[in-house]
């Protein structure tokens, strides 16, 4: 189905938010909207001068009324403490919001936050090893608090809504460059609890204690120089599930997807 838009539509307001954005804004059931950008600020010293570049990951929540002016309409904004991404590389996805908190994955971090302040509830860090820029993708909540998020290092984290870790599945196991410029999935949960997950060459289906329902492993590609990875599924209402399967060559050239639809 297609939007149309009477020819009177009036942009009500935009925001410029300083910097790279990636994912999209999500909004929570007072309607109130958070977004997230990978800003670059200049630093100066007392004379002055310039010394260097600060990169930030930064996140905004804005006020539901669209009658408000981009003037008035910010609640808050709230720099999150990594701040190790350098030019080019920081990535900052869609944040995934509850009742009374919002998860939001930066570099390898995952973040639960204050809807009303902002402030920061909890951080959990995944374990780094080799100075590697590890990135997290967008967080999904399931209805039991459960918060899934996939990262680069190449598991999906299952943490309890006070940032206890409960669990993690490995989903993919070629560590490469590309999982982490090419490569991210955000879980889909099932009414029955059950998740969802693309991974490397296959796509999962986990109970909600973290082990295996099924998984599908894609045969159509062989080529061994060819990475091939299962993008965010999504679950429709007689349950079906669709998801992509895409890749990239080894020498960086993308590859055509295809999109699968699965049965249950």
């Amino acid at each position: 189905m297609f939007l149309s838009f009477d020819s009177d539509l009036n942009l009500k307001w935009k925001k410029d938010l300083g910097g790279r954005v990636s994912g999209s804004p999500t909004e929570d059931k007072d309607g109130n909207i958070y977004a997230a950008a990978f800003v670059t600020e200049k630093q100066f010293n007392e004379q002055n001068e310039y010394v260097s570049d600060k990169y930030i990951y930064r996140l905004f929540s804005f006020d539901f009324d669209p009658d408000k002016s981009s003037d008035d309409n910010l609640r808050w904004q709230k720099d999150l403490d990594s701040g190790i991404a350098k030019p080019g590389q920081g990535r900052i996805f869609s944040p995934s919001v509850g009742e009374s908190a919002g998860y939001i994955s930066a570099e390898n971090n995952l973040y639960s936050f204050d809807l009303e302040t902002g402030e920061i509830q909890w951080t959990y860090s995944i374990k780094k090893e080799d100075d590697k820029n590890y990135y997290g993708g967008s967080p999904s909540l399931a209805n039991d608090g459960t918060v899934y998020a996939v990262f680069s290092d190449g598991y999906l984290y299952a943490l309890s809504s006070d940032g206890t870790e409960k669990w993690r599945h490995e989903i993919a196991s070629n560590l490469s460059y590309w999982i982490n410029y090419y490569y991210f999935s955000t879980a889909a949960i099932g009414a029955d609890g059950a998740v969802y997950i693309g991974g490397e060459n296959t796509f999962y289906a986990l109970n909600s204690d973290g082990t295996e329902k099924w998984k599908y492993q894609n045969s159509d590609w062989v080529n061994s120089s060819v990475l091939v990875y299962a993008g965010t599924p999504a679950i429709a209402k007689d349950g079906a599930l669709y998801v992509f399967f895409g890749g990239i060559y080894a020498t960086s050239l993308s590859i055509s997807g295809a999109l699968y639809a699965f049965g249950l």
